[in-house]
C-alpha cells in the first residue's frame, strides 16, 4: 500500500504542475488505499473539478462528504483561489456556516498530545522536538520521520497543538499559547526515564519552523542546542536580529533544509542572509525543484544537519 503521505507530496507536485488529470488519478488512488481520509481525499478532489471547470460535482463531493460528519476550516476553504467560482453559490454558503459551527464546538474538547519515540539504542543520543506543520498532526507529521536509522540515532517528539484548523488537523496560531504549550510538553517529555537524554535539537516545518526558530533562539524557552527548518515559512526576516544577537553568546547552530521552488524559499533565504550579517553558525540545503514539502533524501539532509549542529568543528561542514 503506498503511504499516504507519499501520494499527498504527489498530488502537490501534479497539482502545482497543472496536471488536473494526473492529480485526479492520484486522489482516486488516495481513496482505494485510505478510504478513512475523507476530509482530505474530498477537498482534494473537489478543488480538482473547480479546475477542470464541473462545479456542480466539486459541491456534490463536499455535500457528500459533510453527510458523513466531515468538515473543513472556513479559512482553508477561501484561501483556495480554484473555489472562488463556488463563493457566491448558495450551496456553498451553507457548508461555510457548518463548518464555522463545527469548528467552534469541537475545538472546546481538544487537548495537546505528544508522540514520543525514544532512541531504540539504549546509550545517550539526541532528542529532536519536532514541530508539525499548519493543517496536520502528528500521526501524519511524524510518518516524514519514519525510518529505522533515524530511529537508532536519534530519540523523538512530535507535539501537537491544541488549535483545530481541520478535523485531525492542527495549528499554531496563536503565538502565545503555541509557545506555552511546547514548551509545557517538552518538560513533560524530557521526564520520561527512557529517553536516555542528550541534547536537544528543535525541528519544524512551515508554521512550525517559525516556531522552531524563535523557540530555539529566545531566552528562557527551551535548552536547545539547535535548530532545523524544513521548508520554513518564517515572515520578515529582519524581526529576528534582535534574538540571534542575544544567542551568539550560547553557541547554537541552524539548519535551513528547502527547495528552489518553495513559495517560502525567499523568505528563507532572507532569514539565512541575517545569520550571515551577524556571522550565527547555519547551513542552507537546498533541493532543486522541491516545493513546499519534504526533500525525499531527508534522511541524509537529517544526519547532516544534527552533524553540523553537535561537531566541535564547523570546518569539517564547510559545505553539504
Amino acid at each position: 500500500m503506498t503511504e499516504f503521505s507519499q501520494i499527498q507530496r504527489q498530488y502537490i507536485e501534479q497539482y502545482k504542475k497543472k496536471n488536473f488529470k494526473e492529480a485526479m488519478h492520484l486522489v482516486e488512488l488516495a481513496e482505494q488505499n485510505h478510504p478513512g481520509k475523507i476530509a482530505e481525499n474530498s477537498f482534494w478532489k473537489s478543488v480538482l473539478y473547480c479546475c477542470l471547470g464541473s462545479n456542480e460535482k466539486a459541491l456534490f463531493e463536499l455535500k457528500t462528504a459533510m453527510a458523513q460528519g466531515v468538515w473543513w476550516s472556513p479559512e482553508l476553504f477561501l484561501s483556495i483561489p480554484e473555489l472562488k467560482p463556488l463563493q457566491n453559490e448558495t450551496e456553498f454558503k451553507e457548508i461555510l456556516t457548518s463548518c464555522e459551527t463545527r469548528l467552534k464546538e469541537v475545538q472546546s474538547q481538544t487537548k495537546t498530545e505528544t508522540i514520543v519515540w525514544p532512541s531504540k539504542n539504549s546509550s545517550v543520543h539526541p532528542l529532536i522536538y519536532s514541530l508539525h506543520w499548519r493543517g496536520d498532526n502528528i500521526n501524519n507529521f511524524s510518518s516524514y520521520w519514519d525510518d529505522e536509522e533515524l530511529k537508532n540515532r536519534y530519540s523523538m517528539a512530535f507535539p501537537q497543538s491544541s488549535q483545530l484548523f481541520a478535523p485531525e488537523a492542527f495549528c499554531w496560531d496563536d503565538w502565545k499559547k503555541s509557545k506555552d504549550e511546547i514548551i509545557e510538553t517538552y518538560h513533560k517529555v524530557i521526564s520520561n526515564d527512557n529517553l536516555h537524554k542528550g541534547p536537544l535539537i528543535v525541528a519544524g516545518a512551515s508554521q512550525g519552523g517559525k516556531l522552531a526558530v524563535e523557540l530555539a533562539l529566545e531566552e528562557n524557552s527551551i535548552p536547545a542546542k539547535g535548530f532545523i527548518l524544513i521548508v520554513p515559512a518564517v515572515g520578515e526576516a529582519n524581526k529576528y536580529e534582535s534574538m540571534i544577537k542575544k544567542a551568539l553568546s550560547r553557541n547554537l547552530r541552524g539548519v535551513v533544509i528547502t527547495g528552489d521552488q518553495d513559495p517560502y524559499f525567499d523568505e528563507a533565504k532572507r532569514l539565512c542572509a541575517v545569520f550571515e550579517k551577524y556571522k550565527f553558525p547555519y547551513k542552507l540545503m537546498v533541493s532543486k525543484g522541491l516545493g513546499h514539502n519534504f526533500p525525499e533524501d531527508f534522511r541524509t539532509r537529517l544526519i547532516k544537519a544534527v552533524d553540523f549542529i553537535l561537531h566541535d568543528d564547523l570546518k569539517d561542514y564547510e559545505s553539504f
